[in-house]
């Protein structure tokens, strides 16, 4: 049934002047509107597709790398190595920088690059380098700076944890602006501070000799500085002058 429907519809076919007329009718009805062609969609969109997926990846890498790379905070370890870490915002090291002779030969023993912080100061403070220094009664000083308060203070509880057992550990927080007038004085923060607090004390002391001395010599300076003792001599040759590389002295 339904064939021969379609064979008997098949059969009929509109006379040409009756199709014309009819067209002349509907441009008079709709005021000569056609419609508009279907839109055909470019194959150059889909061809780019993949290259504009390419570059956002792009992006987004550059803006991660950009963000992992990135210091909020600074960690300096002074004794008589003195190094600096640099940690990111997902608590991680980002840079070891030696700041004198023997904190530059630390920093290429030190494998500690990437790491949590934490597992950095284990790291460091279980170094032969620092455990020595502290068997030799040597002063550290853990100084943490940065802009983020809040990892700041996370940072500097676990340099109190892991230093707790050190009865010449001291540990506290720094601004970004004293970082960088240590730097610019050629200075490690810890021994930046001690210096800054020396030099109330003895204005003649210099950036310079501080940054010859260990932590251990500027607190004993300090502290002979503060007990009244103006006759302290500073042994290392060139009489009363002060000199890198000695030690602090008390005359009885």
């Amino acid at each position: 049934m339904s064939k021969n429907l379609k064979e008997a519809f098949d059969s009929i076919h509109a006379d040409p002047a009756l199709k014309e007329s009819t067209r002349a009718f509907l441009r008079e009805k709709t005021g000569n509107y056609t419609a508009p062609e279907p839109r055909r969609h470019s194959g150059g969109f889909r061809r780019l597709a993949p290259a504009l997926a390419c570059v956002a990846l792009l992006v987004v890498g550059l803006s991660g790398y950009q963000a992992y790379f990135t210091p909020t905070s600074a960690i300096s370890i002074d004794i008589n190595p003195s190094v600096e870490l640099e940690i990111n915002r997902f608590d991680r090291v980002i840079t070891v920088e030696g700041l004198n002779d023997d904190g530059t030969a630390l920093a290429a023993e030190l494998n500690v690059r990437f790491l949590s912080y934490d597992d950095a100061l284990e790291q460091i403070i279980a170094s032969d380098a620092i455990q020595q220094c502290l068997a030799d009664d040597g002063v550290l000083s853990i100084v943490v700076s940065g802009d983020n308060e809040v990892q700041q203070q996370e940072i500097l509880r676990c340099a109190q944890r892991c230093t707790s057992g050190e009865s010449n550990a001291h540990c506290y927080a720094g601004s970004s602006e004293d970082l960088a007038e240590a730097q610019a004085l050629g200075l490690p923060l810890g021994k930046y501070h001690a210096y800054e607090e020396l030099h109330a004390l003895d204005p003649s002391i210099t950036p310079e000799e501080a940054a010859g001395m260990t932590m251990r010599e500027l607190r004993d300076r300090i502290d002979a500085c503060q007990n009244g003792d103006e006759e302290e001599s500073y042994e290392g040759g060139g009489g009363g002058q002060h000199q890198h590389g000695g030690r602090w002295n008390q005359h009885e």
